[in-house]
C-alpha cells in the first residue's frame, strides 16, 4: 500500500509497503508525480515484474574486470530476488551452482561443454574459487586445449 507524505513546502514522499517486498520510497516535487510513481511500482509488484530500486538504479562501469564483477553482483541480486519471490531461500545462490552468460559466451563455451561433458565442465565451474567467474574467462583458462580444438563457430 502506498502513502504520500508532504515534506517541506515543495516535496512529496511516496512510500510503498507491500507484503513480501522490500519497502520503497522516493521523493518528488509534486503530489501528482508521487502518486503516479507509487501506482506504477505497486502495479509492477502485483504483476510480478518489479525490479528492486537498487538494482534498477545500478550504474555499471563499462570497463573490463569491474564490469564483470558488477554483472556478477547484479546477477546474484536478481537471482536472490527471484528466489524470494518463489518462496525459496535466497541463500541458495551461495550453495547451488548457476551461471549467467551472454549469448556469445554460451556459443563459444558450448562446443567445449559438448566435448568434455556438462557434468565435468560444471564440476570444475562450481568450485568456490571459480563459481563467481564469468563463463568465457573460465572456459578459456580451464579448457584451453578443448577450446583450440573446438569446431569454428557459425553464425
Amino acid at each position: 500500500m502506498a502513502t504520500i507524505h508532504k515534506r517541506g513546502s515543495y516535496q512529496f514522499q511516496a512510500t510503498i509497503r507491500l507484503k513480501d517486498f522490500p519497502s520503497q520510497s522516493r521523493t518528488f516535487e509534486t503530489k501528482r508525480e508521487a502518486e503516479a510513481w507509487a501506482t506504477i511500482v505497486e502495479s509492477e509488484m502485483i504483476r510480478g515484474i518489479f525490479i528492486h530500486q537498487e538494482i534498477h538504479n545500478a550504474k555499471l562501469v563499462l570497463n573490463g574486470p569491474i564490469l564483470g564483477e558488477q554483472l556478477i553482483i547484479l546477477a546474484q541480486a536478481i537471482v536472490q530476488l527471484l528466489l524470494i519471490k518463489a518462496d525459496l531461500n535466497a541463500n541458495l545462490v551461495e550453495t547451488m551452482p548457476y551461471t549467467v552468460a551472454s549469448t556469445h559466451e554460451f556459443e563459444v563455451s558450448s562446443p567445449v561443454i559438448a566435448t568434455v561433458g556438462i557434468q565435468e565442465f560444471f564440476n570444475r565451474k562450481i568450485s568456490t574459487e571459480h563459481r563467481d567467474m564469468m563463463l568465457l574467462p573460465f572456459t578459456q583458462s580451464h579448457f584451453e586445449a578443448e577450446l583450440r580444438n573446438a569446431p569454428p563457430q557459425t553464425i
